[in-house]
Parts: structure tokens; sequence; C-alpha cells
């Protein structure tokens, strides 16, 4: 989220009462010229080059976010084993 890359960055700004919210310039004329932009974001730190192409800007950050959760969870996932 634009308040940190992870669930750790993100928690400590909320605890600093830190914004993500800035001002954006890049389409002059908005009445309201501000967004929550996550900035430095390199999809490759993340996610294959297949991955990137097959999605879309929100549905990156989605699996990101998943994964994280999935790890910070303890669940293992182990293959079923086939009868």
């Amino acid at each position: 989220c634009a308040a940190g890359r992870n669930a750790q960055q993100c928690w400590q700004s909320l605890r600093d009462g830190a914004s993500g919210i800035k001002g954006w310039d890049a389409f002059p004329g908005l009445r309201m010229p501000v967004a929550a932009r996550i900035g430095g974001y390199r999809p490759g730190d993340h996610l294959s080059e297949r991955e990137i192409d097959l999605m879309d800007l929100f549905a990156q950050f989605a699996l990101i976010a998943a994964r994280e959760a999935v790890q910070h969870s303890g669940i293992e996932f182990t293959p079923r084993v086939q009868e």
C-alpha cells in the first residue's frame, strides 16, 4: 500500500501517523490533485515475467499481499499424495 511496501512497513506508518497520500501533478486541472501511489514498485522483485504480463497492477498487488499473508500465517502447503 502507499503507506508501506509490506505489512510491517505499513503497520509502522500507521503507528507513526504517516500518510501514504501525497500531492500528484500528473494530471493538471484535477480538483483534488492527490493520490495514494505506491512509489518505487518494481514488479520483477515479486513476480515472474509471465505473471507480470498476465496481470494488471491491482492483481499484482493482490497476489503479492496474498503471498505475504500466507507466509506470515505459518501455513505450509504440501503436495497431495495420489493413491
